[in-house]
């Protein structure tokens, strides 16, 4: 073959390389079979691996169902001849210092500004008396100093193997170290000697006295509500024995201050607490002699309207069947019989119940005080404790004080038994398993009272539902109530129906100590009618604990108007202004 080039007129002769194929199978499986078909050059090398070779009918003959591929090799040029050369004329001189290169960070201080010693204050300050009594207690600490010990010869060396080996720290029990115990301070009076100056007297007073001034938070015997405006004071008959009651009707405004059906519901929360369940109601306002039934007291509220039953006077049969009844009541349990009636008629039936009564118990005599702020009172005892006193002073003359009374005790038990049926609390609040009044369990009372404290910490203390746990276990007690306070920190309420403990102050003690003992904060909420009843006590147990222990312990009742808890304190000033007030109105 002869290819023309212009104008050379030079041969050439193109020689033609026959191409040589291989096949070689790359992916294989039953569905698929994948054979790539790879050009063989005549330069390969031995020791590679060379393709099956195939000629070119089996190639012209598998086209149809093969997929072609062109693997063509790519041709290397050879590489182009890379020339090396070597200046050895640079010469390194060996004369220069490396560390001439290095610059180190040099430190030039300032000159020093000029000090001067300025007077020394020469007054001495004489110490207070209490810094004086720490000072010397701590001079006088015991120590605890061993002597050397002897030098101990070994005679013989024992090779018993002690399998009870006793840990060292069970070995310091036996070390006894002194311990400095502080009692309670009442007077003290401390000797402090002065080497230049002389002796010198100094009186420590009370540090309980120095906690605060009391006076202003606790009622005193003369300040009981219910004794001034019942002429008797209802706490004091807890004992397990029925009382006699003559109740004197209102004299001068005998329709406005009637009080039989609110005394009578102070007398059931009385009942309930220092024995346990409800009282039997008995009310009798008919003609004595028309009726069959048994006169007693122990365990019931029994009510004759003098009156009433004895209208023109006290025959002497009537009078016999009475005083049977009457020498009775030596083993009768706690109970109330009340005969209620004008002043005219108590005295004749004092009359003639004369010399049974000699023999027998002695009555208790109640009177209410014809005052409009007994109406503060009844205010009080149901949870509208944030009245005005222009409220009661400009009560309506025909709202006579039962019917306001009642009134006030269903308004609070609707709004307990609100508080006990809302899915919201019952979800949230955990009855309890403890027994109160010997009923098996809890009463809805102290349950719904539970649910105001969980609501109020909700909504006015802003504690979230995650943050507040109901009957809650902290090692061998059960708290009512538990909550971690934002500002006052572990904080257990406990809710105090007083309901079935004989002697409240000891159920409250009880209560107080063991909560405390655990580091926690107590608040005890004790419901408005117990509290109201024994309130002159509660308020002088208060003081005692708060003397002790500060602000760790805090008594509450309800604002059942507002939703909020009320400190006992606010309680007690109330009273006190209701008293203060009409003592000045009676002297005007």
């Amino acid at each position: 073959m002869y290819i023309g080039l212009g104008e050379m007129k030079e041969e050439a002769m193109l020689e033609l390389e026959r191409i040589r194929y291989g096949k070689k199978t790359v992916i294989k499986d039953q569905d698929l079979e994948v054979v790539i078909v790879i050009p063989i050059s005549s330069e390969e090398k031995p020791g590679e691996e060379t393709p099956t070779p195939v000629s070119a009918e089996e190639i012209e003959s598998e086209k149809k169902e093969a997929l072609e591929i062109f693997l063509v090799k790519p041709l290397i040029k050879q590489f182009a001849e890379i020339e090396s050369s070597i200046d050895k004329s640079i010469v390194v001189s060996t004369s220069v210092n490396p560390l001439n290169y290095v610059s180190p960070v040099m430190y030039n201080p300032k000159d020093f500004s000029k000090i001067a010693l300025r007077d020394v204050e020469k007054s001495v300050h004489t110490a207070s008396a209490a810094s004086s009594i720490i000072v010397d207690v701590l001079k006088k600490v015991p120590l605890i100093e061993f002597e050397k010990a002897e030098f101990v010869k070994m005679l013989r060396i024992e090779k018993v193997v002690d399998i009870e080996v006793e840990p060292s720290i069970k070995i310091l029990d036996y070390v006894a170290h002194p311990r400095l115990a502080f009692h309670q301070l009442h007077k003290i009076n401390y000797v402090r000697v002065d080497k230049e100056v002389g002796a010198k007297i100094l009186r420590i007073q009370s540090l309980a006295g120095d906690v605060e001034s009391a006076s202003d938070e606790v009622l005193l015997e003369h300040e009981d509500v219910v004794k001034h405006f019942f002429n008797s004071s209802l706490s004091r008959m807890v004992m397990d024995r029925p009382f006699l009651i003559l109740a004197r009707k209102p004299m001068v405004f005998k329709e406005r201050f009637e009080y039989i059906e609110f005394l009578k519901r102070l007398l059931r929360e009385l009942y309930r607490v220092c024995a346990g369940g409800l009282p039997t109601p008995i009310d009798i306002r008919t003609a004595f002699e028309e009726i069959k039934l048994d006169v007693e007291a122990g365990k019931h509220i029994y009510v004759i309207d003098v009156d009433e039953a004895f209208q023109r006077e006290v025959k002497d049969d009537v009078a016999k069947y009475v005083a049977d009844r009457l020498r009775e009541l030596y083993s009768q349990g706690l109970g109330f019989l009340i005969f209620y009636g004008s002043q005219d008629k108590l005295i004749k039936l004092k009359e003639s119940l004369r010399k049974v009564l000699c023999k027998t118990v002695q009555p208790v005599e109640i009177a209410v005080l014809e005052n409009w702020r007994i109406y503060g009172l009844a205010n009080l005892v149901w949870g509208k404790v944030g009245f005005e006193l222009a409220e009661i002073e400009n009560m309506r003359e025909d709202v006579d004080l039962d019917s306001y009374a009642v009134k006030l005790e269903e308004e609070f038990y609707r709004k307990i038994v609100m508080l006990a049926s809302d899915l919201d609390i019952i979800i949230s609040v955990e009855p309890s398993k403890r027994d109160e009044e010997r009923l098996g369990g809890e009463s809805l009372l102290h349950y719904s009272v539970k649910a105001f404290v969980v609501k109020y910490l909700k909504e006015h203390e802003k504690i979230p539902d995650h943050n507040i746990f109901t009957e809650y276990a902290i090692g061998d007690i059960v708290v009512d109530v538990y909550t971690k306070h934002s500002k006052y920190g572990d904080l257990a309420i406990e809710v105090e129906t007083l309901y079935g403990t004989t002697i409240p102050l000891l159920k409250l003690r009880n209560t107080i100590e063991a909560r405390l003992s655990k580091g926690l904060r107590l608040w005890i909420v004790i419901p408005n009618p117990q509290l109201m009843l024994f309130l002159t006590d509660i308020s002088k147990l208060r003081s005692i604990y708060r003397k002790r222990y500060g602000e760790q312990v805090e008594f509450y009742t309800l604002d059942i108007e507002k939703g909020v808890l009320v400190k006992l304190s606010e309680i007690v000033k109330k009273v006190k202004q209701l008293i203060t007030l009409q003592r000045e109105s009676s002297n005007n």
